[in-house]
């Protein structure tokens, strides 16, 4: 039925919303001839030349909790036309020439990890209620959970940032949390700065001057050689460190764990980057300063800071 002219705004949304309606047609799929909530989005996926359909299901919500397919990647590839792992497509509509599959959701499922060649992980809340994000282990690089470091947390008693569970397990009645994945980077962000406050004390750290009994207390072995460095005596603080054990003297100066002094990390997350070659040290007020200083990734600082480690000569470490 042709429509030339119309004094109405997109009169073929109304005509089909006349043949949706009508019981007779048994084509009412959505209540609305509109793009309905993303969420609730009827969604098909076939292999990528659209012949044969895989899954069916009236929800996109689906892909995310059966198969750990992320609601992005399913955007990305109704944008750009780009496939899915490299063979798989997705449509908002049924393709009638498609032959459907008889893939029991357990086929999908080892077919998907077969393609991605990684294990699918879930992240819920602790009593597993809520999901939060799922995909392979790289995907959760995004959020700046690094799972390389934190194997012993997959599927363990043991909470990341006790208050998230790491799973291969999918919770068929778990929810799906409405929060973006930039909301949940923040909220991820927020949980480690909380956590250092409320139980990331510091001891500090003492350093005596045999000559003259003169004490300075540092809040951390990053400060202490900072300040040694600016009176010409360089350190590291892996040599702060083993001097305490040792109780050895660092050229005048004995150092030790001042347990009268404790100090209580910043929320900002101030961060130490120490050159191991030359010692020196350099303090930044965040991870964001030190980024734009040394125009190391955020990501990448992080990463080191968290686990201690050493990156190309640097030992990134959070105070």
């Amino acid at each position: 039925m042709p429509l030339y002219s119309s004094p109405v705004l997109k009169p073929e949304l109304i005509l089909e919303q006349y043949f949706l309606l009508d019981p007779s047609f048994n084509l009412n799929l959505s209540r609305v001839a509109n793009v309905p909530n993303f969420n609730n989005k009827e969604m098909y996926m076939y292999n990528s030349d659209k012949t044969i359909l895989i899954y069916h299901s009236s929800s996109i919500k689906d892909f995310l909790v059966k198969f750990g397919i992320w609601y992005k990647a399913i955007l990305n590839n109704l944008e750009t036309g780009t496939y899915y792992l490299g063979k798989y497509a997705f449509s908002p509509v049924p393709i009638l020439t498609a032959k459907p599959a008889e893939y029991s959701d357990e086929d999908i499922k080892k077919m998907l990890a077969k393609d991605r060649k990684s294990t699918i992980l879930y992240m819920y809340n602790v009593d597993k209620t809520i999901l939060y994000f799922s995909g392979i282990n790289k995907d959760f690089s995004s959020l700046g959970i690094y799972l390389s470091n934190f194997k012993h947390l997959i599927d363990s008693d043991t909470f990341y940032l006790d208050k998230y569970v790491l799973t291969t397990s999918v919770i068929s009645d778990a929810d799906i949390s409405d929060m973006s994945e930039a909301e949940l980077v923040e909220q991820l962000d927020k949980d480690r700065r909380d956590l250092k406050v409320s139980t990331g004390k510091a001891i500090g750290v003492a350093l005596l001057e045999t000559k003259t009994n003169k004490k300075l207390t540092f809040k951390s072995l990053s400060l202490c050689a900072k300040y040694l460095e600016s009176i010409g005596l360089k350190s590291t603080t892996h040599t702060l460190k083993s001097r305490i054990l040792s109780g050895k003297d660092l050229k005048g100066y004995l150092v030790s764990w001042d347990k009268d002094q404790t100090f209580i990390h910043a929320k900002a997350n101030p961060i130490s980057i120490t050159n191991e070659e030359t010692g020196e040290v350099s303090i930044y007020n965040s991870v964001r300063e030190a980024e734009r200083t040394t125009g190391i990734w955020r990501e990448t600082l992080k990463k080191y800071a968290h686990i201690g480690g050493s990156y190309k000569g640097l030992i990134i470490a959070f105070i």
